[in-house]
């Protein structure tokens, strides 16, 4: 495994089983209403959970420096915005917003759109795709245009004001 990768391997384990576990309810499902928003909800936490790898592999790509998340969060890991310079930010970003397009014409072309896990997934992954564009674009198309990076960081930022 990749030095860069090593710190994250608690989080690969995790989503990995989350993966399979969200893989084994599509093959299982038996048609009950509970089991469709399961499997629904939980194609949709890995649809984030993969645009948040997408996020990791553009760190990775120019050595970006982030620290792990703990494990009970849906996100990877925080980007040091001292530590980082535009061109490592922007591909972390971009990498991001590239996977979940992809994941969106994935979704747009496989979802069983007849089926409530189907629908549940779609609308799990386009309100995340949604949120991506309001919340994560504007951040991105500043460092762009004027190149400073504001502080990203999430649970550097919370644990800092616990203590």
């Amino acid at each position: 495994m990749n030095k860069f990768f090593r710190p994250f391997r608690k989080l690969m384990l995790r989503d990995s089983v989350i993966g399979f576990c969200t893989a084994t309810l599509w093959l299982l499902r038996d048609g009950s209403a509970w089991q469709d928003y399961l499997t629904g909800g939980l194609t949709g936490l890995c649809f984030l959970l993969l645009h948040e790898w997408g996020h990791l592999f553009g760190a990775a790509r120019k050595q970006a420096v982030v620290h792990p998340a703990p494990l009970w969060g849906p996100f990877l890991f925080d980007a040091d915005s001292q530590a980082n310079n535009r061109e490592q930010f922007l591909s972390l970003s971009v990498w991001g917003f590239y996977v979940t397009g992809l994941m969106l014409l994935a979704f747009l072309a496989f979802m069983p759109w007849d089926q409530t896990a189907g629908r549940v997934a779609w609308y799990a992954a386009l309100t995340l795709s949604t949120l991506t564009v309001v919340i994560e674009f504007p951040i991105a198309w500043r460092v762009y245009r004027h190149g400073s990076i504001p502080p990203v960081e999430i649970y550097r930022n919370a644990l800092r004001a616990k203590n």
